[in-house]
């Protein structure tokens, strides 16, 4: 092999691995950018997507047509949703004709096109490989909390037929708040789920708890500092147990922000992994 091939061919290589280091555009264009999650004063929901790296366009297409189709089959679309819809086609529809230079006037919905599904879930980017958030929009009619929501995908008994449309997905934890990576408002989020979701009353019997943490391109919040505040929030009907806990404390922090939950059934879940949930569903040879 001459010298000239071998430079043409590492030449190549290296445009390969920068083009991996971008996410392919496509639909991956409406993703929100990652400051965005602290804009607003509502409290935001919803699903922490693992996924394969450089995949991540692929795994958000795949997760958001299987997270619409649930969500239409369980809460239909209301009302107001439909008047949405049409407001947002006819804006479509006028800004094509704007630029096609059409002085047709628009017309309403045909009833040839078919509606899309409502705007019920925003994806973030979340400032690492691999990780994509998923926020459950507020405005979203759901009558099940985020983590009632994936359980129930998860317990589906067609999950198994899902197997070749997600290949690129991994898991979906439930987040039930972010707030940013600091210390203060981790701390006070942490404290609002554990009078939510655990035991208080004396009375109550004990219950067993862990504490899952994993921080990515982030240096500001330290593992065992937060465990340790996190830990002595806990009431004392709660004790720690690392292999069997009723309650999983998950603490996910991605670059600025944190992701936090209070979770049962982790282990039984398969920490919420998509691919050994359908594993497991699938008929035994």
């Amino acid at each position: 092999m001459t010298d000239s091939s071998i430079q043409e061919q590492k030449k190549r290589k290296e445009i390969e691995d920068k083009k991996d280091q971008v996410p392919h555009r496509g639909k991956w264009r409406g993703v929100k950018k990652h400051a965005s999650l602290f804009n607003t004063s509502n409290k935001v929901r919803g699903i922490l997507l693992a996924c394969q790296q450089n995949r991540e366009d692929r795994a958000v297409s795949e997760i958001v047509n299987i997270l619409n189709q649930y969500a239409l089959e369980w809460f239909p679309i209301t009302e107001e949703e439909k008047i949405k819809m049409e407001e947002e086609k006819e804006k479509k529809e006028s800004k094509k004709q704007k630029v096609e230079g059409v002085n047709a006037i628009v017309n309403p919905i045909s009833t040839n096109n078919q509606l899309k599904y409502p705007k019920r879930f925003r994806i973030y980017d979340s400032g690492g490989k691999g990780y994509v958030f998923i926020e459950v929009m507020e405005s979203a009619p759901f009558h099940l909390k985020i983590e009632d929501f994936v359980k129930r995908i998860l317990n589906d008994p067609l999950l198994p037929s899902l197997k070749n449309k997600c290949k690129h997905c991994h898991r979906l934890i439930p987040v039930q708040i972010v707030v940013k990576a600091e210390m203060q408002d981790i701390g006070g989020a942490m404290k609002a789920l554990i009078s939510e979701h655990l035991p208080s009353s004396p009375s109550d019997p004990k219950k067993k708890f862990g504490i899952l943490f994993k921080s990515r391109n982030n240096s500001s919040v330290q593992k065992e500092d937060c465990i340790k505040e996190i830990a002595d929030m806990m009431g004392k009907n709660c004790e720690v147990d690392l292999k069997n806990p009723d309650y999983t404390v998950v603490v996910e922090v991605f670059k600025s922000a944190c992701a936090l939950s209070i979770l049962t059934d982790y282990s039984l879940y398969s920490k919420f992994n998509m691919q050994q949930m359908i594993d497991k569903a699938l008929p035994k040879k």
